[in-house]
C-alpha cells in the first residue's frame, strides 16, 4: 500500500505599507494568511510619522519586510500606540468571514478589492480617510518559514549572544547614538505603561522620575532579558520598574523616550501622542517588583532603583531639615560670639 504524502501547508503572505495624508502617518503590515483554514494566522504592524518608513518596498521578499517591522520594534524606532491601535483593530476585524473574503479576493486576483478592504479598516485606528495603500502577496510553504526563521533565530544568537547569559551583546551602535549611550549596554525595545487619570503627562518627563514599562517580547533580545527576570504572569508580560534618562522631542512632535532598567540595560520607545504614564509607587509597586530586581542583580547588573534609595519627598524633607539644623547652628554661634564679645 503507497505511503501516504503528508499535504504541506501553505500561507498567502500579504505585505503592504499605508501613508495616511491628513494625520502625516506612515506604517509597513505583514499578514500570515493560512490557504487550508483561510484564516489570519498573524499580523504585525509598525507606524510612525517618519515618511522613511514609506520607502519600505512590499515587493521585497516576505522575511525582508518581517525582518524591518521587528528592526523597528528592536529600536523602538516607531510610535507604540498608534502602531498597537492599528494592530488590534486588523486583528480583530480580520476574523471569520473577512478572512475568507480575503483569501477569496486574492485567488481571484482582485487587489484593488483586498486594499479597499483594508482602507476601510485603516480609516477608524488612524483617524484620516485620506489613505494611500501599497500592498502585494505571495504565497509560501510553512518549511519555507521555518526554515528563514531557524536562520534568524541563529543570527540573533550570535550577534546578541543569547546563547551565552554572559555574553549579551550591545544593541546596534546607530541605536545608542542618538542618546550617546556607554559602549556595551543593551537598548531594550519597551512598552509604556499608560495611566489616564492619576499618570504623569508625557511632556513634563523629567530624567530621574521613575515610571512602569514592559519589555517588548516581539525580539529574541526582548525574550531573552523577559525570561532573565522571569518577568511574565499567566503568559503574559508584567511590568518591571525603570527610571527615565532622557526624553527628546523629534521634528515630528514625537516623544523619544530613554529609560534606565539597570546598569548597562536601557529601554527605548517612540511616542507620538499625549499619553499619562504609570508612575513607580513603591508603596504598590516595589513588592510585585521586587522577584525581577533580584533576578536582574543575580545576573550581575544593578537595578535602576536602589533599595536604600529615597523618595523624592523624603530628600527634600531632609533637605530642609540640614538646611534648618544649619541655621539653628549659625544663629546659636552668633549668640555665643555676642555674649562673648558684650560681657566679657
Amino acid at each position: 500500500m503507497p505511503e501516504e504524502v503528508k499535504k504541506e501547508n501553505t500561507f498567502i503572505v500579504i505585505k503592504g505599507r499605508f501613508k495616511a495624508i491628513e494625520t502625516n502617518s506612515f506604517g509597513i503590515f505583514l499578514m500570515f494568511l493560512d490557504t487550508e483554514s483561510r484564516n489570519l494566522e498573524s499580523i504585525s504592524v509598525v507606524a510612525s510619522h517618519f515618511s522613511s518608513l514609506y520607502e519600505t518596498d512590499p515587493k521585497n521578499h516576505w522575511s525582508d519586510v518581517e525582518e524591518k517591522i521587528a528592526t523597528l520594534r528592536w529600536k523602538g524606532e516607531f510610535a507604540t500606540s498608534i502602531s498597537n491601535d492599528i494592530q488590534n483593530y486588523l486583528e480583530t476585524s480580520l476574523r471569520g468571514d473577512r478572512s475568507d473574503e480575503i483569501y477569496s479576493l486574492i485567488k481571484q486576483n482582485a487587489a484593488s478589492k483586498v486594499e479597499n478592504i483594508l482602507f476601510s479598516l485603516l480609516m477608524k485606528p488612524l483617524g484620516d480617510r485620506n489613505i494611500h495603500i501599497d500592498m502585494v502577496w505571495e504565497t509560501v510553504t510553512s518549511e519555507e518559514v521555518n526554515q528563514v526563521k531557524e536562520a534568524r533565530h541563529g543570527k540573533d544568537e550570535e550577534n546578541t549572544g543569547e546563547a551565552d547569559p554572559n555574553e549579551v551583546q550591545p544593541l546596534a551602535q546607530e541605536a545608542e547614538t542618538d542618546f550617546d549611550i556607554a559602549d556595551g549596554s543593551v537598548v531594550l525595545g519597551i512598552n509604556l505603561i499608560l495611566a489616564p487619570v492619576s499618570g504623569i503627562p508625557i511632556f513634563e518627563l523629567q530624567p530621574g522620575d521613575k515610571i512602569m514599562v514592559k519589555i517588548d517580547p516581539s525580539t529574541n533580545r526582548g525574550k531573552y532579558f523577559i525570561d532573565l527576570l522571569n518577568a511574565t504572569h499567566e503568559n503574559e508580560v508584567i511590568p518591571i520598574p525603570s527610571t527615565i534618562e532622557k526624553v527628546k522631542v523629534n521634528q515630528f512632535n514625537e516623544y523619544v523616550i530613554l529609560v534606565k532598567i539597570g546598569d548597562g540595560i536601557f529601554g527605548k520607545v517612540l511616542e507620538s501622542e499625549q499619553v499619562k504614564l504609570k508612575r513607580y509607587d513603591p508603596d504598590t509597586d516595589k513588592k510585585s517588583s521586587q522577584p525581577q530586581m533580584k533576578n536582574l542583580a543575580d545576573a550581575g547588573f544593578s537595578n535602576s532603583l536602589s533599595p536604600t534609595e529615597p523618595t523624592g519627598d523624603k530628600t527634600t524633607f531632609s533637605l530642609y531639615w540640614l538646611l534648618a539644623l544649619g541655621g539653628v547652628i549659625v544663629i546659636a554661634a552668633i549668640i555665643m560670639i555676642f555674649y562673648i564679645l558684650v560681657f566679657k
